[in-house]
């Protein structure tokens, strides 16, 4: 009985159709059960999506179906995935891994930077960032201690056709025991989701502990780090790193700590999706420029890179776009700072507004309906569940077509629109 089966088990895989699948560990029959199960899931989880597009309520949804609270949540992951565009649609993630998991763009740009011949990858979650190396390096070590992940790390590998990725179960402190060759590591610390102060104390496994296996393996290294984190105090006993924040669309994203020769400058900001990079190294004394600062806008505003002000670059970008084709100055709201400028200035890491007034706030609402307006976003600093009110009173009455943006602050409120959308 035992030898018919696997005479079909050959029958279905004949030699000549190996190449059609990941070789490497994903070659089992476990493997192939996933990815069948995979389709299943899909199929499932999209019927899901749509009857709670439809209204009907979870309760109901399983009483219908009989379906798991994990095919809930892929299917309530799926649904808000379609709206973020944050990972790609085709792969296998819950609500959970859709919080956690490494953004596509970062992925993408992280692997670039980090190719090589083989890299270990520490923390693989559900393998994000694996099939983006996948595609740079010529051989991938994957580890992750969370069986579940592993698996949809295993189901996404296939999907994404990363033929060139091992999978290991385990801690990476019994990995790093073990492996003998790889050219670079990329850590990505499980660390709790919330902290009142973020920090390498938490990472686990214990920061100190790794890297002092790490190091023994290879000097060339990328670290996850919260972007949040307000001390590198626990890396500058490795001499030179370099701190890099990645925005997306102007938001703050990650931030990855490069030691070693992976080093490219002290600290960085990087934008994407444009990829474009602002760099500071010692010695560096444009970093130490001073801004002038206005009391009221000129005619344009823009919005600082969130990447480039928490990285302390904001002086080497006014120093850049002075460059080019003019000046700008600085302008503080509600205790954040703010480029604006007489002419236009061109910049990835800025987000541009065009000035309509600045006027104190009993006169907001006039101004507003003078000018076209119908729709008011608020930006500043507001209480705590003051803003819909806010928002509502400002927009009672206002008829225009126009969404403008409303920097409040104290008693007075700059109006600006988005560039190209005056019509």
């Amino acid at each position: 009985m035992k030898m018919g089966c696997l005479i079909i088990f050959l029958m279905i895989f004949p030699d000549n159709s190996r190449d059609a699948y990941p070789t490497t560990s994903l070659i089992t029959p476990s493997w192939f059960l996933s990815t069948m199960l995979h389709g299943e899931v899909i199929a499932k989880a999209e019927e899901i999506e749509g009857l709670l597009r439809a209204g009907y309520s979870e309760e109901q949804i399983r009483g219908r179906l009989g379906c798991s609270d994990e095919l809930l949540s892929i299917a309530r992951a799926r649904i808000r995935n379609k709206r973020s565009g944050k990972l790609d649609h085709a792969l296998l993630f819950n609500e959970q891994d859709l919080r956690f998991a490494t953004h596509r763009l970062v992925a993408a740009y992280r692997a670039e930077r980090l190719q090589c011949k083989t890299i270990l990858d520490l923390g693989c979650g559900i393998g994000m960032q694996a099939t983006a190396l996948a595609k740079t390096c010529k051989g991938v070590i994957s580890v992750e201690i969370d069986k579940r992940k592993l698996e949809y790390a295993r189901i996404n590998a296939s999907i994404s056709g990363a033929a060139n990725i091992e999978f290991i179960e385990g801690d990476a402190l019994t990995a790093l025991n073990k492996i003998r060759d790889a050219d670079v590591i990329f850590w990505d610390p499980e660390r709790p989701a919330c902290e009142d102060e973020r920090s390498i104390d938490s990472f686990k496994p214990e920061f100190s502990r790794l890297m002092e296996k790490a190091v023994r393996l290879t000097r060339k290294i990328a670290i996850e780090l919260p972007p949040q984190m307000q001390s590198d105090a626990a890396l500058r006993q490795y001499r030179d790193f370099e701190l890099e924040y990645i925005s997306i669309n102007n938001a703050l994203n990650r931030l990855t700590a490069y030691l070693g020769r992976l080093r490219g400058c002290a600290v960085s900001a990087v934008a994407l999706p444009s990829a474009a990079r602002l760099e500071y190294d010692r010695g560096d004394d444009s970093r130490k420029s001073q801004i002038e600062s206005v009391t009221k806008p000129r005619e344009h505003l823009y919005e600082i890179d969130a990447a480039v002000a928490k990285a302390g670059l904001t002086c080497i970008l006014a120093d850049k776009i002075s460059e080019g084709k003019g000046g700008v100055y600085g302008f503080n709201m509600g205790n954040k700072l703010y480029f604006t400028s007489d002419g236009l200035v061109e910049s990835p890491f800025l987000r541009h507004y065009r000035v309509i007034a600045s006027v104190p706030m009993q006169q907001l609402k006039a101004t507003l309906r003078g000018s076209g307006i119908g729709k008011a976003i608020l930006r500043g600093r507001l209480a705590q569940g003051d803003y819909w009110r806010i928002r509502s009173e400002i927009e009672n009455g206002l008829s225009g077509e126009m969404t403008a943006h409303v920097f409040i602050d104290g008693d007075r409120a700059v109006i600006a629109v988005k560039a190209g959308y005056e019509q």
